[in-house]
């Protein structure tokens, strides 16, 4: 028999407001970041209408930053659709 594995697939609403607060802390993205990320897109971007293969660079990106790679991965097909 298989352990049961305790899964949430929505979010609680927080205990108290610090709760909250600490939940929205992790996913602030510096402004470093922000320009790190803009300029992996405009490299992914160049890359991508030369010869393809961008998306290497904006997932590593994004998980640089501290997406996890499955959110990383979401993301980037999400952007790619507009180029298809």
């Amino acid at each position: 028999m298989r352990p049961q594995a305790n899964i949430t697939l929505y979010r609680t609403a927080p205990e108290t407001d610090s709760e909250d607060i600490e939940s929205v802390k992790g996913t602030v993205v510096s402004v470093l970041e922000q320009l790190r990320l803009f300029i992996a897109g405009l490299l992914a971007g160049m890359f991508n209408s030369l010869a393809g293969g961008g998306s290497f660079i904006t997932v590593l990106a994004l998980m640089a930053v501290g997406s996890s790679p499955i959110a990383a991965d979401a993301i980037n097909t999400i952007a790619s659709y507009a180029g298809y």
